[in-house]
């Protein structure tokens, strides 16, 4: 529920920094800049860390929930450099929840199916990615495109609190395929 709205505007980044703040192509390097400073700080994070963090539920929420906001305060900031702040944040958030979802992936997966689980869901993040662009840039012909960027966060953290809480007590994956059977 995340990987969509989160993808998505990263790759309509040109309308945050053209569209909405009149920058240009200037304004896009600037923009897609922000956003690889806060992937590359992501990376290091993970790296001092390590990979048991990314097992950390709450962790990975407030992430998650970070990059959602820093989502909607990019599109709706008062001043571009205040944009290119949130974009750092946004970079760190989606690179962040990218990462987390895929090692949690990895390790609830048997080794056998690992490949296949994997092909499945880079089919379901770009599926999610187009469908999520497609509608917003749908709706945003009738609307504007800052109003339904914070629709799509809003409504991206009300589903990801709903779901943290659903499953906050348990410590299972939704799914077990670590038997050879499955």
């Amino acid at each position: 529920f995340t990987f969509g709205p989160i993808s998505s505007l990263s790759e309509m980044i040109t309308l945050v920094a053209d569209g909405i703040f009149e920058k240009g192509a200037q304004g896009l390097g600037m923009m897609t800049s922000a956003f690889g400073i806060g992937a590359l700080a992501a990376s290091a994070t993970q790296v001092m860390l390590g990979t048991a963090h990314l097992h950390n539920n709450l962790l990975r929420l407030a992430v998650i929930i970070v990059g959602l906001l820093s989502g909607g305060v990019m599109v709706t900031a008062a001043s571009f450099e205040a944009a290119l702040i949130a974009a750092v944040l946004f970079g760190f958030g989606a690179i962040m929840a990218a990462v987390s979802l895929q090692v949690n992936i990895q390790a609830n997966v048997a080794d056998h199916m690992r490949g296949r689980v994997m092909s499945l869901w880079m089919m379901s993040a770009t599926l999610a990615t187009s469908i999520t662009a497609v509608g917003m840039t749908w709706a945003a012909e009738y609307f504007g495109f800052q109003p339904v960027a914070r629709l799509v966060f809003i409504t991206a953290l009300v589903i990801v609190t709903a779901l943290a809480l659903y499953t906050r007590d348990s410590d299972q994956p939704a799914c077990d395929t670590t038997s050879k059977n499955a």
